[in-house]
């Protein structure tokens, strides 16, 4: 079912402790780096394919690197794999800029400061280092290795490590002609002794640990609030390296148009009056920055992140695109048809169908049919498009910024390169899509041949209430939490009814949406009752275990107690809470209410919220394989709907 794509993998015979694994590591870099690689360039920017990449996969004691693509509408799966190959062989020829090799160096310093900056990665470079048997010494000197790389280097590498040592993985779309039906065997539940304590968890429970004390972020404090031309800048410094990031926020998005997220692709393939779109990708690469624009719901994005000694450069030169980006007909010609083949290629992938079928199911038909038609895509044109990004500039941001310079320095460079209206436009409307109220259960089912199912439930709750903010999350943590949680042991471990299984209260991003019950399984075909019964029981006859629940309370003050947000996150979380009507870090609530929960508490919170509340069902399997009137018997009117109900085209 899944769209075609085809992976080529060269055996390299290298373990990650070799030397010449920095070489393969700068030859990545030079092919496929996400803006100025030979294969970002020559084949994705020229959209010669839908899609294509490679990366290095460096084992222990092998290492390989691999070439993965997907073609565009009428392109074959060979034809790919001919380009791809045909990306190898420039390395060989040395068709490719002396430029990159110092710019590759910035970025892979770039990345080495942004991995360092989280305590988990650091704590894997270690762990890799160890497992993989490198000196931590040699661990340390990664950029100096890689700044003693030459392109000759590059090129007697690649001639020595790509010739016919690969292997070509066809994933086509089709139906096997013979698949030989396997019968359900017999199960017999297992008994949970939820109460039960090992020898070794009770020598293990019985240590003496110095607890942790929680740190919540106090937003005045970590946050300077700055105003830039009635511009509100949220300001944090970066004390720890030389990274900076700046967004551009704004309260616009695809629904208030739908042609938002389609505008700001469409800019990745534009150059400028001065730059090809080739070059201007060779230019944020050269300063080792980044610059994103991207659309969503609600709002819009544009980033713009790298190393601080580039700050200025990397902003003017994405203000430059944005104010003289230079119209690219075939760009857009390209970009219709692979987002055309995008929505085809939805239809055949599991996910991407599941995501549609609840839209469909939570909210209706109209947030289905809410998407531009063939018609109108290819009504679309460059100068419209253009207009459409550049509407952002004439709408109020927020800004954010985390990175090294002072607040008068960042504010003098904001001035200078960002030029704001005399008066701010008022975007149009956001169309609003409210999910539907659950009065009586009903089934809605949309087709996808595989022997696994994807099955949900859901009952719309109220309207975002922070009085039960804390009771919902110590709720969550109880039952749909971790392996140690009723749904996971229940529906995996007891009954063996799942791959994976979860459940959960669901509050909203924003005070004014609605919260909502929900729970997910993927099981066999022939287990859909079962388990859709299972998740009632749970739901209706919520167990109760002390110990489980004590343990879920444990969990969720050490959850707190090891977590820091610090750096930029402090600006997210920020926006995150006050999106709730927060001005504080509202895990202080949650933390100081842990101990006064009692199991009671939970079970009158299921009760209200969750016990015997109709359920709207939705099921996504093959078809034959469902037994539809004991579905219809047990959990309500079944609604079979096709792929162009559910995704609107």
């Amino acid at each position: 079912m899944e769209a075609e794509n085809i992976r080529v993998a060269f055996r390299m015979d290298l373990p990650a402790n070799s030397k010449e694994i920095y070489v393969l590591n700068m030859l990545d870099n030079i092919l496929s780096n996400g803006k100025t690689g030979l294969i970002d360039l020559n084949l994705n920017q020229q959209q010669k394919v839908y899609s294509a990449s490679g990366f290095a996969y460096v084992l222990c004691d092998n290492s390989s690197y691999i070439l993965t693509g997907k073609p565009k509408t009428g392109q074959t799966l060979d034809e790919v794999k001919d380009l791809l190959l045909a990306q190898i062989e420039l390395v060989k020829q040395g068709s490719f800029s002396d430029d990159i090799m110092t710019a590759s160096i910035n970025n892979l310093r770039l990345s080495e400061m942004r991995q360092l900056e989280s305590n988990q990665a650091r704590a894997m470079m270690m762990a890799n280092a160890f497992m993989n048997n490198i000196p931590w010494n040699d661990a340390c000197k990664s950029i100096e290795y890689y700044s003693k790389i030459t392109k000759q280097d590059v090129i007697d590498f690649a001639k020595k490590h790509f010739n016919n040592n690969y292997v070509v993985v066809y994933k086509r779309q089709g139906t096997p002609d013979d698949v030989e039906k396997v019968n359900k065997p017999a199960i017999t539940p297992i008994h949970v002794n939820r109460d039960a304590e090992s020898e070794f968890f009770k020598k293990i429970k019985n240590n003496k640990v110095k607890s942790i004390e929680p740190v919540f972020v106090d937003f005045q404090k970590e946050i300077t609030f700055l105003n830039y031309n009635n511009v509100p800048v949220l300001y944090v410094q970066n004390k720890e390296n030389k990274i900076f990031t700046i967004t551009f926020r704004y309260k616009v998005g695809e629904l208030n148009d739908l042609r938002f997220p389609i505008a700001t692709d469409y800019f990745d393939y534009l150059g400028t009056s001065k730059y090809s779109a080739e070059e201007l990708k060779e230019e944020f690469y050269k300063l080792a920055c980044n610059l994103t624009i991207r659309s969503h719901d609600n709002n819009s994005n544009i980033v713009i992140s790298g190393l601080s000694d580039n700050f200025e450069k990397a902003l003017s030169l994405a203000m430059e695109l944005l104010t003289d980006a230079q119209p690219n007909k075939v760009a857009l010609e390209n970009l219709v048809s692979d987002l055309l083949k995008q929505r085809n290629d939805a239809k055949s992938n599991q996910q991407a169908i599941l995501n549609a079928l609840r839209s469909y199911s939570e909210y209706g038909p109209e947030l289905s049919k809410y998407a531009l038609s063939e018609t109108q895509l290819n009504a679309l044109t460059d100068e419209e498009l253009i207009k459409v990004v550049q509407q952002y500039l004439t709408y109020k941001p927020e800004i954010l910024y985390y990175g090294p310079e002072d607040t008068k320095t960042l504010l003098n460079i904001i001035g200078k390169v960002y030029k704001t209206p005399k008066t701010f436009a008022t975007p149009q409307p956001k169309k609003l899509f409210e999910p539907l109220l659950v009065t009586q259960n009903s089934v809605f089912f949309a087709p996808y041949e595989a022997k696994q199912a994807r099955l949900v439930t859901y009952n719309r709750g109220n309207k975002f209430n922070k009085d039960l903010n804390s009771i919902i999350m110590m709720y969550n943590q109880y039952f749909g939490g971790g392996m140690n949680a009723i749904v996971f042991q229940e529906m995996r471990e007891k009954r063996s009814l799942a791959y994976t299984a979860q459940s959960r209260y669901v509050t909203p991003a924003e005070k004014d949406e609605y919260m909502y019950n929900f729970s997910f399984i993927a099981t066999q075909n022939d287990k859909i009752v079962d388990a859709f019964t299972a998740f009632n029981e749970l739901f209706n006859d919520m167990p109760h275990s002390q110990t489980a629940f004590q343990l879920a309370k444990e969990g969720a003050k050490t959850a707190i107690e090891t977590n820091r947000i610090t750096k930029a996150p402090i600006l997210y979380t920020y926006i995150g809470n006050r999106e709730l009507g927060y001005d504080y870090d509202y895990r202080k609530d949650f933390y100081n209410a842990i101990d006064k929960f009692t199991l009671k508490d939970l079970v009158e919170f299921n009760h209200l919220y969750i016990k015997d509340k109709p359920k709207t069902y939705m099921i996504l399997s093959k078809e034959d394989d469902v037994d539809f009137k004991t579905v219809e018997e047990k959990f309500g009117k079944v609604t079979k709907l096709t792929l162009e109900q559910i995704f609107g085209y």
